[in-house]
């Protein structure tokens, strides 16, 4: 039984319908083939490197409203009082994503506790609005969540139908008060890493050497945004000298000498932890 549940978790995890971030953290709307519990939406979120949604603020249900409509129904959010039996009281139904904000937006007469309702659902898609509901029914829709900040730094991970070369790529991150991303570590990487999807398998980076030739030497390349960052991860211990750019693999987590002029369907920009980030993934 478990192999049959963790086959199929793995399959309703592949996508998300819609994606975006704001304010520091990414959601993402999710339709399984199937009705799911809440236990198995949480199980794919984290799958998906978050959990279920928590929402922090009525701008931040604004904002995940606008990534769905009426028609998916009703969506498991990461809400509470599964370990501690909050009754009616909507202020002890707690986050499983250890947020601490306040905010609640249960409808008039919910939260209610009738038949032992632990979880929470986002019940309108046009106006907002939560009820508390049995842990073990049903939805087919569920909402993720995870940050896309790391300390000072915010990072947007970009996808479009159709490539861009590496120059229109900064300048798309430069519009947005940032510049393709530099990667200052081996935990940043990852944590870049955990923010790309099935769609953006292998997306440019800051990383290059179009004023300085360096050559056959991985070290001789700068970042663009001036990270003096001495991290390298290149698939090749020797880069290509005619490829002057970098791009970053999803699939190994190493970084490849590009062509500036080849075109990518994905780039990842970097800003100030300041930076408002929205993020919206078209479908190839």
């Amino acid at each position: 039984m478990s192999n049959v549940l963790t086959k199929y978790k793995i399959r309703l995890t592949q996508s998300a319908i819609n994606q975006g971030c704001q304010g520091g953290y990414c959601f993402g709307v999710f339709k399984p083939d199937r009705a799911i519990n809440w236990a198995i939406a949480q199980s794919n979120c984290i799958s998906w490197g978050g959990d279920l949604a928590s929402i922090r603020s009525m701008g931040e249900e604004k904002y995940i409203l606008s990534l769905g409509n009426s028609s998916y129904g009703s969506c498991w959010i990461g809400h509470h009082d599964r370990y501690n039996e909050a009754g009616e009281n909507a202020t002890l139904f707690v986050s499983v994503g250890g947020s601490t904000s306040s905010y609640r937006n249960f409808y008039i007469n919910e939260p209610n506790q009738s038949g032992n309702e632990d979880c929470v659902m986002l019940r309108d898609w046009d106006e907002g609005g939560w009820r508390d509901v049995p842990c073990d029914s049903t939805n087919m829709c569920y909402v993720c969540g995870k940050p896309n900040c790391r300390e000072d730094s915010c990072f947007e991970v970009l996808t479009r139908s159709t490539g861009v070369d590496w120059e229109s790529a900064q300048s798309q991150c430069e519009l947005k008060g940032g510049s393709l991303a530099s990667i200052s570590s081996e935990l940043e990487e990852k944590f870049i890493l955990n923010l790309m999807t099935d769609s953006s398998s292998q997306c440019w980076i800051g990383l290059n050497d179009r004023d300085r030739e360096a050559g056959l030497n991985p070290n001789d390349y700068t970042w663009e945004d001036g990270n003096n960052a001495i991290y390298r991860h290149f698939r090749d211990e020797v880069v290509n000298t005619y490829r002057d750019c970098a791009v970053l693999s999803r699939e190994d987590g190493t970084w490849v000498s590009a062509d500036c002029n080849d075109t990518y369907t994905c780039y990842i920009c970097k800003g100030a932890g300041n930076l408002y980030i929205i993020l919206r993934i078209w479908s190839m």
